[in-house]
This record gives structure tokens, sequence and C-alpha cells, in this order.
């Protein structure tokens, strides 16, 4: 299938978040699939950021065969478990990423990369540092980590509201904003100055 290649080329340049791809030129590679490329931006299969494109949350889980794609769900489900333990302990509280890293026992730079996709799934977290240096990198989880006992089941949540979307089901004011998804992010915070109590 051709979204299929799309986004596996995307995710070998891409390394999933680490770094993106130019976005002029990786639509001139495959001009004749730029329709369904701007499909892929629509449902967060692919992410633009100004002339970049990067793989979405939604392209890697596409991609669920690809030993890195398992890998990152892997970790992911590690760091979701890890972050809404956090909120249980105190809500709404800025958990620092070398604070995660050292807890489940995975390098610094790949939790952070890994939360740069995670956070393509909105509810669950409040704020978010930049995602520039795992050093000071903090994420805030909120309220909404509690709802999905996975971050498997919350991504289906996410995909599930996409597709309702996509079909017109009209949702409650509340929800207008997962439409508009690969547009939004929630609140970022300084990297700055945080409390590392």
């Amino acid at each position: 299938m051709l979204r299929d290649e799309i986004l596996r080329d995307l995710y070998e340049q891409t390394t999933f978040a680490s770094h993106g791809v130019d976005r002029l030129m990786f639509r001139v590679r495959h001009e004749q699939a730029r329709e369904i490329i701007d499909q892929c931006e629509r449902t967060g299969h692919i992410r633009r950021e100004n002339d970049s494109y990067f793989i979405g949350l939604m392209g890697v889980a596409e991609l669920i065969q690809h030993p890195a794609a398992l890998e990152f769900f892997a970790n992911a489900e590690l760091l979701y478990l890890h972050l809404q333990a956090e909120y249980r302990k105190k809500p709404n509280s800025l958990v620092q990423v070398v604070d995660i890293a050292s807890r489940v026992q995975i390098e610094s730079n790949v939790v952070m990369n890994c939360l740069i996709l995670m956070t393509d799934c909105n509810g669950w977290y409040g704020g978010r540092s930049q995602f520039t240096d795992a050093t000071t990198a903090a994420i805030s989880p909120s309220e909404g980590i509690l709802d999905s006992a996975s971050f498997a089941a919350s991504v289906e949540r996410m995909r599930e509201h996409r597709s309702q979307l996509e079909f017109g089901v009209s949702f409650p004011p509340q929800l207008n904003m997962l439409g508009t998804a690969d547009n939004w992010m929630a609140g970022l915070l300084p990297t700055t100055g945080i409390d590392q109590k």
C-alpha cells in the first residue's frame, strides 16, 4: 500500500522523533502521492512542524510490525504507567525526563523522543517543556491519564474520536479540539527554573 511505503520512508529518515525531513523535498520525492501525504497530515500519521515532516503517532501505529515501532510502544507503556503512578502520588506535578529515565531504566534521550510521540495523543498530559534537551525536559501528567489503563488504550480512544470526526459525528465542545489534534499542543512549560524537588 502506497501510504505504508510513504510512512516507512518517513520513519527511516526521521528515526521517529529525533529529527524531521524537509517537507518540500519529501513531497517532491513522493510527488505522485501528494494527496496521500496531505491525508496523512490530517489524520495524524504525519506531523508537520514549520517546513519539516515527522512521523506522527498514528503513523507509528501503522508500522507496528516494524521492530522500532514495537520498541516504541513497549517503552511508551512503561512511561505511561510510571507517569500514571506519579500523578496518583502528586497530581499535576512536573516530572523531569531524567528522573523518569532513572526510574524506568531507559536512556533519557530515548525517553524524551518517546514522549515527543506520546504527546501526539492528547488528554493524558497537561503540559510539557520544550523537548530539545533531556537534562532540562519535563512533563506534567493530567487527570486524563487516569482515563485509560494503558497507553495503547489511550491511543485507541484517540483513533476512535478522530474516526468519528472524519465521518461528521458531532461532539460536545470540549472534544472538538480532537479534530485539530495535530495542530494543538498542551501548554509548553519553561525549561529553566523548574523546581526539582
